[in-house]
């Protein structure tokens, strides 16, 4: 984006500052009857991070105390599960979910936790419990797995057991048709690998969680019908998505969206405004940041129409409301 659109859409933003906030409760940092599920990978305890999926431990816990200090309330996977089923759950509801079962998890960041009283789910990759050559960074093994799950603050879940890897830009292990020396896999085989990797997955956490192996998360937010349809045949009930949102009743069991709060880049404050924007996202602050995300979005060419349709739409908004106004 060069300099004439970058000023372009900071003008067509502040335009859209000027328009009340069509949500009462925007300004209102509570919500209630929603869960906030936050996601995180790995963690460091250094301040070097190279890679976009990867905190540092002080980033993580100012991000956890400044939540506990606005009124948030961290919640167990139970008491989600609970909630999805007819339960109730506090105002400012946040589950806190870690992907891949990384030993910074146990290492670093179960402590910071614990020292907090805050539950988590670990979604594991269990083909790498007993394999350190499993990806460049370390893994926990089923003996760690078993030191986290002892006081019931954290649980582990499945990530699959061997099918966290990408075959193309758009599949995975687990959505994809594999193909051997150019055949490929039949309908009947396909189903087969993946029932069959999710029974190996459940069957190696299953003596140390102390709950129902029921829940899963997608790898790399890769999910399609089937693969859905298996996972219910593999008695699991719950799946979480890495798609941005928050959960509420209405949410399909099976895709269930998370905000991510694992990334260097992601302040305390900035978290908060994402779990907001997510919990009101008819509140201006949601408007702008999709607003944002829909110009930067456009084809290069087409960037210029997007700004004016955005202004267009802002001018029609505004009208609608001077009018009703003046109706009443």
């Amino acid at each position: 984006m060069n300099t004439i659109q970058r000023t372009i859409m900071i003008l067509s933003t502040l335009f859209l500052l000027m328009i009340p906030s069509v949500h009462a409760a925007a300004s209102n940092s509570e919500y209630d009857d929603k869960v906030a599920v936050l996601m995180y990978h790995h963690m460091t305890d250094s301040d070097n991070k190279p890679n976009p999926d990867i905190i540092s431990t002080d980033q993580f816990n100012e991000q956890l105390t400044y939540l506990q200090q606005k009124g948030y309330n961290f919640i167990s996977l139970r008491q989600f599960i609970d909630y999805l089923n007819g339960g109730s759950v506090p105002s400012n509801a946040v589950l806190v979910t870690f992907d891949d079962g990384y030993e910074s998890y146990i290492n670093l960041a179960y402590p910071i936790m614990k020292s907090k009283s805050i539950p988590s789910v670990a979604f594991i990759i269990t083909s790498a419990t007993d394999n350190k050559k499993y990806g460049y960074i370390p893994h926990m093994t089923l003996e760690q797995l078993k030191q986290v799950t002892v006081d019931n603050l954290a649980e582990v879940q499945c990530h699959t057991n061997n099918l966290h890897y990408q075959i193309d830009n758009r599949h995975d292990a687990l959505t994809a048709r594999l193909e051997v020396d150019g055949v490929k896999e039949t309908d009947a085989e396909y189903q087969k690998r993946i029932l069959e990797d999710f029974t190996a997955c459940k069957d190696q956490l299953a003596p140390i969680n102390n709950n129902p192996i029921d829940t899963f998360a997608y790898p790399y937010g890769m999910f399609d019908r089937e693969s859905e349809d298996l996972l219910h045949q593999a008695d699991i009930q719950y799946a979480f998505t890495v798609r941005e949102g928050i959960a509420t009743r209405k949410s399909d069991a099976m895709e269930i969206p998370r905000i991510n709060g694992g990334s260097p880049s992601i302040t305390p404050a900035d978290l908060e405004a994402a779990i907001l924007r997510t919990a009101h996202p008819y509140s201006k602050e949601a408007i702008i940041h999709k607003t944002k995300k829909f110009i930067e979005q456009a084809p290069h060419r087409k960037r210029y129409w997007a700004i004016g349709f955005v202004i267009l739409i802002a001018i029609g908004y505004m009208g609608y409301r001077t009018v009703r106004k003046r109706q009443s």
